[in-house]
Order: structure tokens, then C-alpha cells, then sequence
């Protein structure tokens, strides 16, 4: 019976570990990730490929362990729904995990689930989370920040990991399973993509182990009873423990969080529990097997040696142990009695061997190398708080420099904004007085040009004029040309018809115009030949119409280029037009610019010659001299006026100019009290940010202290 049970366990542990070796988990796809970086950098012969792998799989591994516990903890602590960007969204349900995979994801994968997500639903659940404000997404800027690196990385990874799930699954033919905490998402061998809750996860284990849960009564557990009894059988030495509370004090390594080390950890636990309780009903039962372990294995010098044993804390002394019959070792009793294998940290003080020099030797080993390594792991730690505080003094000096750099930087750059600006005015000012200096000049009484614009006017209007009919005209000519081929064809094709006895049908679609024969063709005409007069006017009028239409492609080649040509000339012609016109329109101001000084000369000539007239005073010298008197006045009245208008226009402009020193002093000044509050703002915030650190230091400090002296306690 009990054979068989062993028989049982060991076929039920190894078909687990062909199930946990046949599917891949998280460090697979890592891996594949890792391979798939590598292959795509550019190493040096001198990089070292081993080391930069292994720090690409450290990256991977910190980037997912960091999205999994930002899934877990806007969860459980949040209740939120959680949006990964790259996979679909995860929330809880009535204590469950519930999975909703996206529309993309789920087409990118080509995954053959039973049942098909209904993704308007799916949307539906995500907007009553949103209008709760109770909706998350992934922020890979958050998880890029706790792992010290870029959100570059963390997308790029992210993608690649997801991306390699559904290669490796299908390259592989193996089952994927993806530990999320809150549950394992799996991707079976036959494409279907499925989540399992945690809650689940152990039910089914259970369920599925129940059998193993049997007891057995040729094997027992190692416990503190049985580790005493190994002492006494080596003669002394260190106690060996291990009891399923030590079990829950070990460190979980990855490796350890996959499906098949969660249900034998479980197992394990139920085994562990079941067989002690069997043991101890056991020993108050019966004790034939520990009479049969006095009578052959101990010896009389043991049996001697055990009698002896000193009394207990009550003072009550230890029976031999031919008197004990269901306690073989009386010194058990209190452990027995007081089930410590089953009460986590309950003192139990028991009589110890007659030779502890070895177990005080083995402590005192252990006692001296926990104190190294803790004075080791000091000095570590004091090393790296000095290097902190060194980068932390390079860093705050090279902010300082640079700090200063920018502020003298933005000094140059504001002098030389003001100079430039300076420059800008001084330039705009001088272009304004050349301005007002040509005004006079450049209207129309000193110009001379009113028959030249309406000359230049009236040829513009002609040449729009004749562009306009010349474009009209190529229109024209361009559907007539378009036209004329098809009219021509049709025409043809219907004469042909007319001398043909038979009644043709031609196609109404472009393309190759195959006759379609009715049946009023002579019967008394073999059925080849007329299948062959048919196919040959067929493949002739098929060469007409090639024919034509590559001729028809000509003329249009033709006609294009001529327009380019015709076009060309134009544009000749109007330049050559253009150019002459500048000559004449030049030569005529000349000329007009000559009549008029010849005329400004002969008015003059005339003024100074005296003239006598039959009516009216004569002109004499007085007579000149107040003319010339008025004359005089006049033009200097008007260069009083103009003296005035100068005047008044330079006063207003340096009142302008005033006002914009005025302003521009305002804006500086009112840049350099911003400047000073934000500074004097950034120094609060790095004084509150020293504060803040400086207590959770202390409180960090104080921690150490409460764990130094735990410590301390236990050892």
C-alpha cells in the first residue's frame, strides 16, 4: 500500500514537470527579446557581447517586473481599470481579475478563442470606469524613471516582448504563460488567448491535487522532534529545522513564481500539515516503532547517557525509558506537549547534549562571519553614501556654472537685441528722411509721364486681349482634334458595313472592335471559310484602328509641340515688344526733358528782355524789383512753413523716442523682478526639497537603528 503511494506522488510530481517544461514563461520571451536588441546594434570587436547581454536582460526584466506592479497596485489598492497601450485593459470583478484584450492586439495575433470578445461591450465597461474617474493608463515615463531609464527603452521593450509572445508561440509550439501577480495570462498551443485570475489559479490547484493530499504512513516530515533525534544519533552538533513556516520566511526567485513551484509549494504545505498531525496521533497511539528503535539501534552507553539527563523547569524529574512507554525520550515531552511544530517562535527550552563544543564552535563561526558581512556591507554602504554625496556636490556645482553661463548669456543676448534694434531705428530714419528728400520728385507734375501710362495702359490691355482669343483658338482647335478620329472610324466601320451582305454590331466601349456576326450569312458557304473571312476583316479593321490610333497620337504630338513653339515665339515677340517700348518711352522723355529746359531757357531770355506795350504802364526797373520783392517773400514764407513743419515733426519724434526709452526700461526692469522671483521660488523649492529629503533621511536612519537592534535581539 504504501509503495503504491510513493508510486503515485513521484508519477504525479514528474507529469508536473513535463507540463512546467513543455510551456515558456516570461524569461523565454525576455530572452528572445534580448537576442532580437543584440542582433540589431553595431558592436565593436573590443565591446564585450556577454556583458552588454547581460545588462540588456537585466533593462528587459526591470522594464517588465515595473509594468506588472503598476498593473497590480492600480488594482488591488486603486480598484481602477488599468489600460497596458499594448495588450488590452485588466480589472477586478466580485474578488477576480478580469482581462479585456484589444481589437488590435487581438487581430495582430490571429488568436482562436471558443468564444469571440465582444469589443462594443468591452468599450462600454472602459466608459462607465472613465465617467467614475476610475480609468488608468500604462505611463511608460513613470516606469522609464523608476528603472533610471529612457521612455524609449520601456516602449521599445514593451512592444518587442508583446510582439515576441505571438512569435514565440507559434514558432514554438509550446503553451506561453506570463505571471502578472494578479493572476497568469496564457496563450495555449492552439492560439487561444486566455487569463486566469489568481483566485482561480489556486482553486484549480487544488482541485487538481486533492489526490495527493492522502496520507502516508512510511513517510514523515522532517521537523524539530526529528532534527533532535538526528542530533542525538551524531553525538551533538547544530540542529537542523525546517517546518513549513521556514518555507514562508525563504526569498522567491522568478524561477519559483511559475505555475509548477506555486502548486508544488501548496502541495507541499497541505503534505506538510497532514503528515504532522498523522505523526503525533501516531505517537499517542501506539509506540511499537520507537520500542522497536530502543531495542535495536540505541545502545546501553546511549540508554545510560539518556537516564541521566537533568529535570526539567518544574522541577520534576525525567523517567528511564524502559518506564516510558509511549515517550521513548522523556527530555520531548514539553515539545510534545506544547506542539511547537505546529506554533510558529514558541521558546521551548531543551536539555542539550553533554558535549556542545562543536555547536558553540559552529555559533561562534557563524557569529564572526555575520559580523563581517555586516561590516562589510557597512563600509559598501558608507562608500557609496560618500560617492552620492560627491556627484550630488560635482552635480549642484555644474548647475551653479551653468546657471551662471545663462544668466551672462542672456545679458549678452540683451544687449544685443537693444543694439540691433537701436541700429533698426537709426537705419528706418535715415530711409524715412532719403523718403522725403524724393517726394518732391517723384509725382506728377515733375514727372512729365501722363501719356506714357495710358500708352503703357492700352498696351497691357492688348496683350490680355490677345492672350485671351489665342487660348480660345487652341480650345477650339484641341476638341475639334479630339473628335474628328472617332467621327472618321465610325464612319468607316459603317461603310464597311453597308458593302458587307451581313449585319455588323459593334461595341459602344473603347477598345478592340472584334466584329459580332449575325446569323444572316450563306448557308451554302462552309462553316471555315466564312469563320475565316470574318477573322481576317476582323484583324484588318484591328490594324486600321492601331494604325489611326498611333497616327492620331502623332498629330497630337504635333500639335503639342507646335503650341510650344507658337507659345515660344510669343513670348519672344512680347519681350521684343516690351524692350522696344522701354526705348521709345526713354527716347520720349528725353526729348520732353529737352523741350523743356530749351523752353525754361527761352522764358527766360524773355524776362530779362523789356517789352513795350500799347496798353498798360511801361515796365521799368521799380517795377521789376517788386516783382522780384513778392517773388522773394513768397518763397521765404514757404521755407518758414517747411522750417516749421521740420521742427514740429523732429519734436514729435523725440517725444516718441522717449517714450520708447521709457517703455522699453519699464519692460526691463519688470523682466529682471521676474527673473529674481523665479530664482528666489527655485531656491524655496530646493530648500523644501533638502527639508524633505534631510526627514526621510532621518526616518530612514531611525529604521536602521530599530532593524540594527531586531537583529541584534535575534542573534
Amino acid at each position: 500500500m504504501n509503495k503504491e503511494a510513493l508510486e503515485k506522488l513521484n508519477n504525479a510530481n514528474s507529469n508536473k514537470i513535463q507540463q512546467s517544461s513543455m510551456s515558456l514563461s516570461e524569461i523565454d520571451i525576455i530572452k528572445q527579446v534580448v537576442n532580437k536588441a543584440i542582433k540589431s546594434m553595431a558592436l565593436s570587436p573590443d565591446q564585450d557581447k556577454k556583458e552588454i547581454s547581460k545588462d540588456e536582460f537585466r533593462n528587459t526584466y526591470r522594464i517588465w517586473s515595473g509594468f506588472v506592479k503598476f498593473i497590480r497596485s492600480q488594482i488591488q489598492s486603486k480598484q481602477r481599470l488599468v489600460d497596458t497601450k499594448y495588450i488590452g485593459c485588466f480589472y477586478e470583478k466580485d474578488g477576480k481579475i478580469v482581462y479585456l484584450v484589444s481589437q488590435d492586439y487581438f487581430e495582430a495575433g490571429k488568436f482562436k478563442n471558443k468564444k469571440q470578445p465582444e469589443f462594443d461591450k468591452q468599450q462600454e465597461i472602459i466608459k462607465g470606469f472613465k465617467d467614475n474617474n476610475l480609468f488608468s493608463q500604462i505611463n511608460e515615463q513613470a516606469i522609464a524613471l523608476v528603472c533610471n531609464l529612457s521612455t524609449a527603452l520601456v516602449q521599445r521593450v514593451l512592444t518587442d516582448f508583446f510582439s515576441a509572445l505571438i512569435e514565440l508561440s507559434r514558432t514554438t509550439r509550446h503553451e506561453v504563460i506570463l505571471d502578472f501577480k494578479v493572476g497568469n495570462l496564457h496563450l495555449k498551443r492552439n492560439g487561444e488567448l486566455l487569463f486566469e485570475s489568481k483566485a482561480e489559479t489556486d482553486a484549480n490547484i487544488k482541485n487538481r491535487n486533492r489526490d495527493n493530499e492522502t496520507i502516508r504512513d512510511d513517510v514523515s516530515i522532517i521537523d524539530t522532534a526529528s532534527a533532535m533525534l538526528s542530533q542525538i544519533g551524531r553525538g551533538g552538533g547544530p540542529i537542523s529545522i525546517r517546518s513549513d513556516f521556514m518555507e514562508n520566511l525563504s526569498v522567491r526567485t522568478p524561477g519559483t513564481l511559475s505555475t509548477y513551484s506555486k502548486s508544488n509549494h501548496s502541495v507541499r504545505a497541505h503534505s506538510t500539515e497532514a503528515n504532522s498531525i498523522r505523526k503525533n496521533q501516531k505517537m499517542n497511539q501506539t509506540a511499537e516503532n520507537w520500542n522497536r528503535f530502543r531495542t535495536n539501534g540505541a545502545t546501553s552507553g546511549n540508554n545510560n547517557r539518556l537516564q541521566s539527563l537533568p529535570n526539567n523547569e518544574s522541577g520534576t524529574e525525567y523517567q528511564s525509558i524502559d518506564s516510558q512507554k509511549q515517550i521513548p525520550f522523556p527530555f520531548l515531552q514539553a515539545f510534545i506537549e506544547r506542539r511547537t511544530g505546529q506554533r510558529f517562535s514558541k521558546k521551548v527550552k531543551f536539555n542539550q547534549s553533554e558535549d556542545q563544543s562543536k555547536i558553540l564552535g559552529h555559533i561562534i563561526d557563524q557569529i564572526n562571519t555575520k559580523q563581517e558581512n555586516k561590516d562589510t556591507v557597512r563600509a559598501n554602504k558608507l562608500d557609496k553614501e560618500q560617492r552620492e554625496v560627491q556627484m550630488l556636490g560635482d552635480r549642484l556645482k555644474l548647475d551653479q556654472q551653468k546657471f551662471k553661463n545663462d544668466k551672462l548669456r542672456k545679458k549678452l543676448d540683451f544687449l544685443q537685441a537693444n543694439e540691433a534694434m537701436l541700429l533698426e531705428k537709426r537705419m528706418q530714419n535715415k530711409m524715412e528722411q532719403e523718403q522725403k528728400l524724393n517726394d518732391r520728385l517723384n509725382y506728377f507734375p515733375f514727372t512729365h509721364g501722363d501719356t506714357i501710362e495710358q500708352q503703357r495702359q492700352m498696351i497691357k490691355d492688348l496683350q490680355k486681349q490677345e492672350l485671351i482669343e489665342q487660348y480660345q483658338r487652341k480650345a477650339e482647335a484641341k476638341s475639334l482634334s479630339q473628335s474628328r478620329p472617332f467621327r472618321v472610324s465610325n464612319l468607316e466601320n459603317i461603310s464597311e458595313n453597308n458593302n458587307n451582305n451581313t449585319s455588323l454590331i459593334l461595341p459602344s466601349s473603347t477598345g478592340v472592335t472584334f466584329a459580332k456576326a449575325l446569323n444572316n450569312y450563306p448557308y451554302k458557304v462552309k462553316q471555315t471559310q466564312n469563320m475565316e473571312l470574318t477573322m481576317n476583316r476582323a484583324w484588318l479593321r484591328y490594324e486600321d484602328e492601331l494604325r489611326q490610333k498611333e497616327e492620331h497620337k502623332k498629330k497630337l504630338a504635333e500639335n503639342f509641340y507646335h503650341s510650344i513653339e507658337k507659345d515660344q515665339k510669343q513670348i519672344e515677340m512680347e519681350n521684343f515688344k516690351r524692350i522696344q517700348n522701354q526705348k521709345t518711352t526713354r527716347k520720349e522723355l528725353i526729348d520732353q526733358m529737352e523741350h523743356r529746359k530749351m523752353m525754361e531757357n527761352f522764358n527766360n531770355q524773355q524776362e530779362k528782355v523789356f517789352v513795350k506795350t500799347s496798353f498798360g504802364p511801361e515796365q521799368n526797373e521799380l517795377l521789376v524789383s517788386m516783382l522780384d520783392e513778392i517773388q522773394k517773400e513768397k518763397k521765404f514764407v514757404t521755407k518758414n512753413d517747411l522750417e516749421d513743419l521740420i521742427t514740429s515733426k523732429k519734436t514729435k519724434q523725440d517725444i516718441d523716442t522717449i517714450n520708447e526709452h521709457s517703455v522699453d526700461k519699464k519692460t526691463i526692469n519688470g523682466l529682471q523682478q521676474t527673473f529674481m522671483e523665479e530664482q528666489k521660488r527655485i531656491i524655496e523649492i530646493e530648500k523644501q526639497k533638502k527639508l524633505k529629503n534631510k526627514n526621510e533621511w532621518i526616518s530612514q536612519a531611525k529604521m536602521n537603528e530599530k532593524a540594527k537592534k531586531v537583529e541584534n535581539l535575534f542573534q
